[in-house]
């Protein structure tokens, strides 16, 4: 939003001496200023998204404001994760610049994200933050990331029922897993006795 440019002037007869002359007119010692009362917004990136499980420090939290920011007033992050921990504090604010001077704002994870911190949808709340002409934004809770924190879980099935495979067989193997996956795993068949070493394949 561009902000508004004003004048201040004085108009004639504005003001009278004691015997009651009125001032002239006097637009050469005009002032010119301009008027922010625009409240900062902010966008927000987070890495890595979806969360893992991460160390303290490790989940990166970027707050980029509309305009120059007062870097003496720090905002006040945190998240609130799907588990029953309760809002996360966000810590190790920095500011930098990418657009406007000191616009942007950077924090990290205060405590451990793993199973227990619940996986799901996590809700930012952003408050506090200034511009340089003091306007305070409009606390923000719009912006949300994904933690996945929990290892996934795999059961074997095959289609071989008397558990004895003969030369001519063909054994099917199944690996179920807890959730969706982005990658086929590998599978290692070990032989208990004999020459042969274990077997490793790609499983489709």
């Amino acid at each position: 939003q561009a902000l508004a440019s004003r004048e201040l002037d004085i108009d004639a007869g504005a003001f009278k001496d004691a015997a009651g002359n009125s001032i002239a007119a006097d637009n050469d010692n005009a002032i010119t200023y301009t008027a922010d009362d625009y409240k900062p917004t902010v966008s927000v990136t987070v890495t890595p998204n979806p969360a893992k499980a991460l160390a303290i420090g490790g989940l990166s939290i970027k707050l980029v404001f509309s305009e120059s920011m007062n870097s003496a007033v720090a905002p006040t992050v945190n998240y609130d994760p799907a588990g029953v921990t309760g809002a996360q504090a966000c810590t190790g604010g920095t500011w930098s610049t990418t657009n406007y001077a000191n616009d942007t704002y950077t924090v990290t994870n205060s405590s451990e994200i793993n199973a227990s911190t619940g996986d799901g949808t996590a809700t930012l709340s952003i408050s506090g933050a200034q511009d340089v002409a003091a306007n305070i934004m409009l606390a923000d809770t719009d912006d949300t990331f994904t933690i996945d924190a929990t290892v996934p879980t795999v059961s074997l099935s095959h289609n071989h029922a008397d558990l004895i495979v003969r030369d001519a067989d063909s054994v099917v193997i199944t690996a179920t897993f807890s959730e969706n996956m982005t990658s086929a795993p590998n599978i290692s068949i070990d032989v208990a006795s004999g020459a042969d070493a274990d077997i490793s394949t790609v499983m489709t």
